[in-house]
């Protein structure tokens, strides 16, 4: 009888369908689970329930219910899983929760604006010249393949990883040093294994498979192997401090050198600044920029070369405003048409389609007119609102006029939720955009994309792993001809 009430209060669900002790697992699309908790939203609601395992949990499938949800304190935990509380016990940024989570947040924020992540002024300056080194290298490098068939992932993975590695730890390598290319190794196989292995976090007794098993070995020593690369960087970093020597600005940089004033005055937060805490936070940030931002931009240019059309148009508006040898990020203030080629990019393939699940770990409340209880899973379904017919038309077509209002100024709908929303939003949105709108300009500047790939042989619906990636396809790059 408690189970009924209970059950009868917290928002509806396939409950009839649920299996015990495994829950509604066995009836999620295991290589696309979006598309399953979609479908699951067109029949139950904009909030619903399901027993994934031994967790409870709500899917949000609306964005004004998501923004509600994140902007208050108790949904601003992390989901009692796997992979946060066992393989990153709670540290970095991520994972982090409560006064923790806090400080750490507030302590990245500040460095990122202080370094120039800021709408005006002379950091951004500095902060746009870093990113445009990297993007500069990637034309050049194009260059020397222009017309040419290419699969174009060893080039961008290369330059956004560096001005990825340059920030967060003031360093960039050679692409073919062996560090490097171990890092990329871990990067990518951890997040692919992650995304595998999901159900581990919800079935504790799938850990000991020997498959899965296997694959949380190799994710847990990439852990630690990644942590001794960062020891080498974090020793390298704290010598040059030591001895005045020049280091450039980077997070790392800061961090040390908060961690010292803070002990200096005896701060009782020093110890949130532990070599631990350190490594996790800058494997979090460096794994979060380049997977998030990576994989954007490599279906932004995918997307732009099957709809082949709108290059012209975004051509054209270069060519009003004036034809430069490189855009910035002021000149890409007046391009409404390119910003909406990359929001409308952004809004039909999410690369977190799930979105990053929160948690209500200390209470039990209500949502929607709902009881959510103590340890519940919320899962903020970016999928869903991104694709609602009822907010976007046609929403599987490639659509930049979105975007663009009456009188053709760029805009974005409250609907529109790529970085989530609330308390624990993308602490980098602003220099994702920086990124993106940078890397799309240029580009499209020096190059018409053509698609090198049989189109009737690509996959849209993605590689789903902690984050959607675009199949393995083949672009050509030609060199455009300026007037």
């Amino acid at each position: 009888m408690k189970l009924r009430k209970v059950r009868a209060s917290v928002p509806p669900g396939p409950w009839r369908n649920h299996i015990p002790f495994i829950g509604y697992l066995p009836f999620l699309n295991p290589t696309q689970p979006h598309k399953s908790l979609f479908e699951l939203s067109k029949k139950y609601g904009n909030i619903f329930s399901l027993q994934l395992g031994s967790i409870f949990t709500v899917i949000l499938a609306d964005s004004t219910l998501i923004r509600e949800a994140f902007r208050r304190d108790e949904f601003s935990g992390r989901a009692p899983l796997y992979v946060t509380h066992g393989i990153f016990h709670g540290y970095g940024i991520i994972c982090t929760e409560g006064e923790f989570w806090k400080d750490q947040r507030a302590l990245v924020h500040k460095f990122l604006r202080d370094m120039g992540m800021i709408k005006f002024g002379i950091k951004r300056e500095a902060m746009q010249q870093r990113i445009m080194e990297g993007i500069n290298l990637c034309i050049l490098e194009i260059e020397k393949l222009s017309s040419q068939t290419i699969n174009p992932f060893n080039i961008l993975i290369n330059t956004v990883g560096n001005i990825v590695n340059d920030f967060v730890f003031g360093i960039k390598y050679d692409w073919n040093a062996d560090t490097w290319k171990y890092l990329k190794y871990l990067q990518e196989e951890g997040i692919k294994l992650v995304g595998l292995n999901a159900g581990a976090n919800f079935l504790p007794i799938l850990r000991y498979l020997p498959n899965n098993r296997r694959n949380m070995n190799f994710v847990l020593t990439g852990k630690e192997e990644q942590h001794k690369v960062y020891d080498t960087i974090v020793d390298n970093c704290m010598r040059a401090l030591d001895t005045s020597m020049e280091y450039r600005d980077c997070i790392l940089k800061r961090f040390l050198l908060e961690k010292r004033d803070r002990e200096r005055r005896h701060d009782e937060l020093a110890g949130n600044c532990s070599r631990v805490q350190l490594n996790h936070l800058l494997a979090d940030i460096f794994g979060a920029s380049l997977d998030t931002t990576l994989g954007t931009l490599r279906w932004y240019l995918l997307l732009i070369a099957i709809n082949n059309e709108h290059q012209d148009q975004i051509y054209d508006e270069m060519q009003k405003n004036g034809i430069k040898e490189t855009y910035f990020l002021d000149d890409i203030e007046s391009m409404p048409y390119l910003r909406a080629t990359i929001a409308e990019a952004m809004r039909l393939k999410s690369v977190v389609p799930c979105g990053i699940p929160h948690g209500n770990s200390n209470q039990q409340t209500t949502l929607g007119g709902y009881t959510i209880p103590k340890n519940t899973m919320i899962l903020p379904l970016q999928y869903a609102v991104h694709m609602n017919e009822n907010l976007w038309p046609q929403p599987q077509i490639y659509n930049p006029n979105r975007f663009i209002d009456e009188d053709g100024k760029f805009f974005t709908s409250s609907h529109f939720i790529p970085f989530q929303a609330g308390k624990r939003m993308c602490l980098g949105e602003e220099l994702a955009k920086m990124f993106l709108n940078l890397f799309a300009a240029n580009i499209l500047l020096n190059f018409n994309i053509k698609l090198g790939s049989d189109p009737d042989k690509l996959d849209l619906s993605g590689i789903c792993g902690l984050t959607l990636s675009p199949p393995e396809h083949f672009l050509i790059f030609e060199k455009r001809q300026r007037n």
